[in-house]
């Protein structure tokens, strides 16, 4: 499935991985766990902002729409399907698009401000064509929390790190 991912990387958290790897599994989870902790106000704030986002209808229906919206439409399955997830090369925040069906572009034409086109309920037709009300909620969001989490996630590796080196 395709998917738009953010990645805070770091060529430290893999030679890291690999000496925890051999520590034992549970300074490895205390570590991911941590790590998880610091990355999770990135994560919710993305999807406090696509679920608020409004997506205004900009052409075509000839009367407005008044189904369902926010944490029960296509937002809310956006913000279901941005999931964070901790790798050797780093941490990731995506949109695992799979879980979208026949919606998988939208979160990156969200994100980019680009109009779509698509049936009213299903009903191929009525089309409208809709756009964001502003652009970035995946990556202006990342991009804005990047500096403090990439020190924030260093800061554990480094005390991590630091308490491998006590052991060996």
């Amino acid at each position: 499935p395709r998917m738009i991912t953010y990645t805070i990387d770091s060529s430290d958290l893999k030679s890291l991985a690999k000496v925890m790897r051999a520590a034992g599994p549970d300074l490895s989870r205390r570590m991911r766990r941590e790590i998880r902790t610091v990355a999770k106000p990135v994560i919710d704030e993305m999807k406090d902002t696509i679920e608020a986002m409004p997506l205004p209808v900009v052409s075509g229906g000839v009367t407005p729409y008044s189904g369902p919206s926010g944490a029960g439409g296509i937002s809310g399955r956006i913000a279901a399907a941005t999931k964070l997830s901790i790798t050797q090369g780093g941490v990731r925040i995506r949109v695992s698009t799979g879980a979208l069906g026949n919606a998988s572009n939208l979160p990156g034409y969200i994100d980019a401000g680009t109009t779509w086109r698509h049936p009213v309920m299903g009903n191929t037709l009525a089309w409208v064509s809709q756009r964001a009300a502003r652009d970035g909620w995946f990556t202006k969001t990342g991009l804005h929390h990047h500096p403090q989490i990439r020190r924030d996630v260093l800061e554990i590796l480094t005390r991590y790190a630091t308490q491998l080196a006590g052991r060996l």
